[in-house]
């Protein structure tokens, strides 16, 4: 495994470029164009900044309203990038009902990884139909560099993510590459803390000492996105099929992603 580079923000570990990657047809996956990060908070003036020089211009936010509520984006500055929210819903931090109820009924190492794969197979349907805006404000060309993110950076983000670059062309092991770096750029230790007290009083106090059981919930398993991917092929065929199918992004629009994105 290649050497890891420093984080590009120290503040926000996860925030990271996803360009690199070797894509269709031998080209590659341009940087500086699309990242991926964890929620943008508490960042230190350096790294404010170094975001300011990047200059984003897009923001995907994957999380629902309650989470938006809690922690709003500390980080949105003239000019106004533009602001996309998906809503998704099917995450524990979003407080989704079936998620939670899963957990409590289950408490337990087991139980967080079948919480954890059923949130993945339910990912897919989640995003249908809300893909399509976003792709297509990619394809303007003009809402460059762009930033996906969610709560932690991982589940959601990673889902959308792995689609985009598998459209790209980017082999499955590449993509299961990027998804895994969640576990080392994360500060896993405070994302672990912060799991704990938010489900302290829905599961218990016990899950803030149960660090097998933090460690599964705020970590990337290549099961957890497989269980993710094998409901798109089984029930669209392929990620191709299943743009095309819940977000109009045929292949002509696919070839004009390529064409931006790849060099």
């Amino acid at each position: 495994m290649p050497a890891l580079p420093a984080p590009i923000l120290a503040s926000i570990p996860n925030f990271r470029d996803i360009g690199g990657y070797s894509g269709a047809d031998g080209r590659t996956v341009r940087k500086g164009k699309v990242y991926r990060s964890q929620l943008i908070q508490k960042l230190t003036d350096e790294d404010l900044a170094k975001l300011r020089k990047i200059d984003i211009r897009y923001i995907c936010d994957l999380r629902g309203t309650p989470e938006r509520e809690r922690a709003p984006n500390a980080w949105v500055e003239e000019p106004m990038p533009l602001l996309r929210h998906l809503d998704i819903g099917m995450d524990v931090r979003a407080g989704s009902d079936v998620l939670l109820g899963m957990l409590t009924a289950d408490p337990t190492v087991n139980g967080v990884r079948k919480m954890m794969m059923f949130t993945y197979s339910m990912l897919p349907r989640s995003f249908e139909g809300k893909l399509g805006p976003v792709l297509d404000d990619m394809l303007t060309g003009r809402d460059f560099p762009m930033l996906i993110h969610c709560t932690a950076g991982k589940d959601r983000t990673g889902f959308m993510t792995a689609v985009i670059l598998l459209a790209l062309g980017v082999s499955l092991e590449q993509v299961q590459y990027d998804y895994a770096l969640t576990n080392d750029y994360s500060d896993m230790d405070r994302m672990m803390a912060a799991a704990g007290a938010y489900l302290k009083d829905i599961v218990g106090e016990q899950v803030q000492a149960d660090h097998d059981m933090l460690r599964l919930l705020c970590g990337t398993s290549p099961d957890y996105l497989n269980a993710a991917l094998g409901v798109v092929e089984k029930e669209y065929g392929s990620v191709e099929g299943y743009l095309e199918k819940t977000a109009g992004f045929d292949a002509g629009k696919r070839e004009r992603l390529r064409g931006l994105l790849l060099e």
